[in-house]
């Protein structure tokens, strides 16, 4: 043989170059494609993702305002319960002291003290003194 390569060893060594070389084609394809896609695609990709994520912030827009407005009705009702116990509670309360507050009343009265209606204790004390009267 002469000096030169085999075509065994020259097809060794093209082979590598030759794969790096369909590679680097395959990749530019790709890239020309994406490129020429990627102007159109992208525009239309990116309107409707913006469509749909408008779509979805109105929903929930309406969703919060719906919610604001059921909690708004559940606190009036439940205001309006705790109104109603309250005022339950003092028309309680008040039947319950008025007897107390118009006995006080009455023994801290001066002119219902004497009277014998007022007080047992009091009763006591002014028999002894109509006793006390009538022996003198």
């Amino acid at each position: 043989m002469e000096d030169g390569l085999s075509d065994e060893q020259c097809s060794e060594q093209l082979e590598p170059a030759h794969l790096e070389l369909l590679q680097l084609c395959e990749q530019k394809c790709e890239q020309q494609e994406l490129a020429c896609v990627r102007g159109k695609q992208v525009d239309q990709y990116l309107l409707r993702w913006q469509m749909l994520l408008s779509a979805h912030s109105m929903q929930l827009s309406e969703l919060i305002t719906l919610l604001d407005q059921e909690a708004a009705i559940e606190i009036c009702k439940m205001l309006l319960f705790v109104l109603q116990v309250a005022v339950a509670e003092a028309r309680l309360y008040t039947s319950l002291t008025s007897p107390i507050i118009q006995h006080s009343q009455c023994c801290s009265d001066p002119k219902t003290n004497s009277s014998p209606d007022a007080d047992p204790g009091n009763t006591s004390l002014t028999l002894k003194e109509s006793k006390n009267e009538l022996t003198n």
